[in-house]
């Protein structure tokens, strides 16, 4: 058992198997009260079943930790704060919230419902929020605490995920935008986009793993593999985030990381590439002269799938 984060308390949304298990498992080990939160849902949100939170609470303290395990549905701030509030009694403090919680359907533009659409922006999306409004009622109080939000590289653009993209690319904005507002309560939040197994991939069927923006010519290799596109173990990202968790982070926030495997890797805010200056303003005419010339040379080639 490490000493990083003696005496501190997490919550871990989605802790029960895959990425967030291994958060809160690396959580404790740095001596974290760990708050195990999972429905135990499938991959596409549905069923319930509380074995997966209840197998991590066991795992932790046969580990010597401390944990605690919770059910409750993350989209709405009412359960938002119960989870908090069971934390607190449990542990008598909260420092610390990694939101992993997210669910995956993998459904084209063409044959997604709306009913999955909304599902898959409220466990992502709202999920967050409910938690981070909830958390900030103690660490604005306390003034400090540390948010932890999942992203995904997928959310840079990625085939038959149209819903999780833009879930996942909204955390990152959610991300930015709390570190600016937060930072004088001295509240940090970083966003991570990891790769490791979990059901998200190995759940996949064959035809829907497709390769991410950047990363199409990389290996994909044994799981178990050497290498920072092979290696996709989630104790890397669960590294990652005790780390980013831990006092050795205090002047990190507002950042958006990749991590996987041997890699990690701090990604860049949008910058624009070509600016286009016309004295006098615009008009279709003068657009359509300009237009092409300028940006289709800045454009980068598409993705290919």
């Amino acid at each position: 058992m490490g000493e990083r984060l003696k005496g501190k308390v997490a919550i871990v949304t989605g802790a029960g198997r895959g990425i967030g298990r291994a958060e809160a498992i690396a959580l404790a080990a740095e001596g974290a009260n760990v708050l195990v939160n999972d429905r135990g849902v499938a991959r596409d949100g549905t069923g319930v079943d509380s074995a997966p939170a209840d197998t991590v609470v066991t795992q932790i303290m046969e580990a010597g930790g401390n944990a605690v395990a919770n059910g409750d549905d993350i989209t709405s701030l009412e359960n938002g704060r119960k989870i908090v509030r069971q934390a607190l009694d449990a542990f008598g403090r909260l420092d610390i919230l990694v939101n992993n919680a997210g669910i995956q359907i993998n459904r084209s533009v063409f044959d997604i419902t709306e009913d999955e659409f909304d599902r898959t922006l409220a466990i992502h999306l709202k999920g967050h929020w409910s938690m981070i409004r909830a958390t900030l009622d103690v660490f604005r109080s306390q003034m400090s605490g540390c948010i932890i939000n999942t992203a995904s590289m997928a959310g840079l653009g990625q085939m038959r995920h149209v819903d999780y993209c833009a879930a996942k690319e909204g955390i990152v904005g959610m991300t930015r935008a709390l570190a600016l507002e937060l930072t004088p309560f001295n509240i940090r939040v970083n966003d991570i986009r990891p790769r490791g197994m979990s059901r998200m991939i190995t759940e996949v069927r064959p035809e829907e793993r497709l390769p991410l923006p950047g990363f199409e010519n990389q290996p994909q290799g044994d799981p178990g593999a050497r290498g920072a596109a092979a290696n996709r173990d989630p104790a890397m990202v669960g590294a990652m985030v005790a780390f980013l968790a831990s006092d050795a982070a205090a002047g990190i926030t507002g950042k958006d990381f990749f991590v996987q495997g041997d890699q990690i890797s701090l990604l860049s805010m949008p910058a624009r590439e070509t600016t286009l200056v016309h004295d006098g303003g615009w008009d279709p005419d003068t657009i359509e002269k300009l237009f092409s010339p300028t940006f289709s040379a800045a454009t980068r080639p598409p993705v290919s799938y």
